[in-house]
């Protein structure tokens, strides 16, 4: 028989409440349900079935640790496709910052994984990153890369290169419009999903 949707939302926010309390059945109900689509998901992004799993597995690590933060009321698919969004870009600044770690993580990826918007090989995607950061002026990429790309606040970026907080607001701003019509660009062409995904969250 199958579940309405108003009967599928209360059964899940039951859950919810169950795991807030520390129900593992509960918990081992929500993952059961999410794990697939959240799995081709992340697989569609990092294109690495090891890694996808290696993420997933962190997510509802995630969940679990926080269940008592969790609103029954919120959507909780949403908020399990933000917690596998966020790892993802974790992952990929990471990589961008450590070459070993690059190199491991492409060593690891699926070649063989095809995918319409997945078309360019991974040459061709550092290539248009590396173009995408290129259109910005030489203390604008290094502003936008310090904070987006390696995490640093505005304040620790403002020490650093010894300006006020409000020149690093206009070269976050001024990366963000550049960095936007690129994005608006690319998206009409054959510029990898995982690509334009990375970049718009960077841009948040």
């Amino acid at each position: 028989m199958m579940l309405t949707r108003d009967t599928a939302v209360t059964e899940e926010r039951a859950l919810i409440e169950q795991l807030r309390e520390g129900e593992i059945l509960a918990f081992e109900d929500l993952y059961n349900k999410y794990k697939r689509p959240l799995s081709m998901h992340i697989l569609r992004l990092v294109k690495s079935q090891d890694i996808a799993e290696d993420i997933l597995h962190d997510l509802f690590i995630k969940v679990w640790h926080h269940r008592s933060r969790l609103n029954p009321d919120r959507s909780f698919k949403s908020y399990l496709y933000r917690i596998a969004e966020n790892l993802v870009v974790d992952l990929f600044r990471r990589a961008a910052l450590d070459q070993k770690f690059r190199n491991n993580m492409i060593g690891s990826m699926d070649l063989n994984y095809s995918h319409i918007e997945e078309s360019l090989d991974i040459k061709e995607k550092k290539q248009l990153l590396d173009q995408a950061l290129h259109l910005l002026p030489p203390q604008c990429r290094l502003v936008f890369t310090l904070c987006k790309i390696e995490g640093k606040t505005s304040e620790e970026v403002a020490n650093q290169l010894n300006v006020s907080q409000h020149t690093i607001s206009n070269h976050l701003a001024k990366a963000s419009k550049v960095l936007r019509r690129f994005l608006i660009l690319n998206m009409k062409d054959t510029a990898p999903y995982s690509l334009i995904f990375l970049i718009s969250r960077l841009l948040n």
